[in-house]
């Protein structure tokens, strides 16, 4: 049991409809519901047979995880969440799809109900899960010291760090071999319903390529609810581990979209009454209007970015206006908030798409058997990069002429893209010394030298006032340049 969490909020538009899970006199809406006094009579019990159960075993994990490391003693870990779970009386059950493998590294994506969620859902598969945590909840005693000598990845306060810190956290638990436990809605339904999805984790898994496996769990709003501190024990909870989505060659779009199609899982919509212990399964012709009404909010949700991106090509981005995107895509103000919660949230949007598809075209360099020339795979890299800015000329002519002190996120944004660019050109550089393919240098500086060439190369190309490119032609400049400079060979002598 942990102390309440607050809700945790990305700073970027969430996915789905907006208030899913916080729409009142929706069937299963228990949060008016009173409690009898044997009800808070049971409550009492259980809460004193819980925190006499976790206190003590969770400071003898937080000694345990520092001497030792958290992820040698998960199987202790699965054996205190049996013994947690037993104190709750609930009938436990868990259902995996046969394609989730348990040697890979998944982010499971859980829909967000209680305190006990990590409890419900951690023993359903083998892996060794890491969670996410606001960095102020580790100042808790206990809970705090626990979650910080576990590895929990912290999420700072402050907003325009919080991304970037996400998405490192997840990445070095990857790098690792293990998975990550995350609750993308940022809080917990009120209804019962699964609520909008934040983007923040998608992105993050179409970064790193990694895929995603939904969960839903059923029954646990029965034990316990938001705004309520009774807990109902002896109820049934399953656990529904779904088929994982790859991500890896995906778009940012494609990765996005998942978000709605997955808040309703494959075997039906889950809904739960004071009387059902089970999913049930909607009617056709509801799945059917839902269907629609999410391609509906998806249809309009890319039209706005569409207009905005038009608006910020013609008047840039401090010359645009809301009202401007309103009049552009012909919809009211009001359904602008909907989606968006300012003209900054939908550049960020915008942002994001187009530097998680050039992430997508900055592969490593192979030296396996079979693979390309190094400098072929270089050539392809720089071809990708300069197809994409070209593609999105609008989108790249307003990064380079606005965004560098725009904002703090977006300088954020940029400052960590440009880094892991830095960091793959090095690499590259060091692998052409080992392969004797290029001479002794400074790593460092040749690929601060070859970035800024990139950099200055992409911003006189995109704001060129010409239709037809030759983007192959370029890349292959691009890279002659960088790689042997401007004397010709008979003339270094």
């Amino acid at each position: 049991m942990s102390p309440q969490q607050q809700d945790v909020r990305e700073s970027v538009p969430p996915l789905g409809e907006p208030d899913a899970a916080e729409r009142e006199g929706l069937p299963g809406d228990r949060r008016h519901e009173r409690h009898s006094l044997v009800e808070h009579a049971r409550s009492v019990g259980t809460w004193g047979l819980g925190l006499s159960y976790m206190i003590p075993t969770m400071l003898g994990f937080t000694a345990a995880f520092r001497a030792l490391g958290s992820h040698k003693v998960d199987r202790a870990t699965r054996l205190y969440i049996e013994g947690q779970l037993q104190l709750l009386f609930v009938k436990w059950r868990a259902e995996v799809h046969p394609d989730v493998d348990p040697n890979q590294q998944y982010i499971f994506c859980q829909n967000h109900i209680n305190h006990f969620d990590h409890l419900s859902m951690y023993n359903s598969t083998p892996h060794f899960k890491q969670g996410l945590e606001l960095q102020s909840h580790f100042k808790y005693p206990i809970y705090g010291w626990f979650m910080e000598a576990r590895g929990t990845i912290p999420v700072p306060a402050d907003k325009t760090a919080r991304t970037e810190a996400i998405y490192q956290g997840i990445k070095g638990e990857l790098e690792a071999g293990r998975s990550i436990l995350a609750f993308p809605e940022g809080t917990r339904t009120l209804n019962g319903r699964v609520g909008a999805f934040r983007r923040g984790v998608f992105v993050t898994a179409q970064r790193l390529g990694v895929p995603i496996v939904p969960v839903a769990v059923t029954g646990m709003y029965d034990v316990m609810r938001k705004g309520s501190l009774v807990i109902r024990p002896g109820q049934e909870v399953t656990v529904h581990v779904e088929k994982p989505v790859p991500t890896a060659g995906r778009g940012p779009e494609e990765v996005t979209a998942i978000a709605p199609r997955r808040a309703t899982p494959s075997r039906g919509t889950w809904t739960r009454t004071s009387t059902a212990r089970r999913p049930v399964v909607a009617d056709e012709s509801l799945d059917g209007r839902t269907l629609r009404a999410t391609r509906k909010r998806q249809h309009r949700r890319q039209a706005i970015l569409e207009g905005a991106l038009k608006v910020f090509g013609e008047k840039g981005y401090h010359g645009a206006h809301i009202s401007d995107i309103i009049d552009e895509v012909g919809i009211a103000r009001g359904t602008f908030y909907l989606y968006f919660e300012s003209k900054n949230a939908i550049f960020l949007e915008l942002l994001d798409g187009l530097l998680a598809e050039l992430r997508r075209h900055i592969v490593g360099v192979s030296t396996a058997e079979g693979a390309p020339p190094v400098v072929a795979q270089l050539a392809g890299t720089v071809r990708e990069v300069l197809r994409t800015m070209v593609q999105n000329r609008m989108l790249s002519t307003i990064i380079i002429r606005e965004a560098v002190g725009l904002d703090a996120e977006v300088d954020a944004r940029l400052r960590a893209f440009y880094a892991e660019l830095l960091h793959y050109i090095r690499d590259a550089v060091a692998e052409g010394q080992r392969l004797s393919l290029i001479r002794e240098l400074d790593t460092e500086v040749a690929a601060m030298c070859i970035l800024g060439t990139i950099k200055q190369f992409v911003e006189q190309l995109v704001m060129m006032d010409v239709q037809e490119v030759d983007v192959d032609r370029m890349a292959l400049s691009v890279l002659d340049f960088n790689l042997r400079g401007l004397l010709r060979r008979d003339a270094e002598s």
